[in-house]
């Protein structure tokens, strides 16, 4: 069996690649700071967590960047909830940046699902919370 190591791929982002993940970043932070947001609640769901109480704190392990949402019932889709109080700076694209990322019904299999992609989540710890279906 293959195992996959990015550190095997040495392909490297053009100038126009960094260019538009500045500007997309550069943009998800000027809204931020426009609507004065200093801290985002969002949830993420997780298996494998069932040593964790309510209320337990775990650690996430990631890779360079995960996704996360606003909504609890969209992280019970993935596993167990967890609560992430994350920074600004950390939020890389949100729905302020593409919208299909908060669209809602994009087709008959898609959630609306309010969707944060964020930048080096494994050093977020999350409280484990109860979801309540909506």
């Amino acid at each position: 069996s293959q195992t996959l190591d990015p550190e095997d791929v040495k392909r490297q982002p053009t100038q126009d690649h960094i260019e538009v993940f500045e500007k997309c970043y550069n943009w998800q932070q000027a809204c931020f700071e426009f609507l004065g947001v200093k801290e985002l609640t969002l949830y993420r769901g997780a298996t494998n967590t069932s040593r964790v109480p309510l209320g337990g704190i775990a650690k996430i392990e990631s890779r360079p960047s995960a996704s996360f949402t606003l909504k609890k019932h969209i992280a019970a889709d993935f596993g167990a909830v967890f609560e992430f109080k994350i920074s600004p700076e950390q939020i890389f694209i949100s729905p302020f940046v593409s919208k299909r990322l908060g669209e809602e019904n994009q087709n008959q299999n898609q959630q609306n699902e309010e969707e944060y992609i964020v930048i080096e989540p494994s050093n977020l710890e999350g409280s484990k919370v109860k979801n309540h279906s909506y």
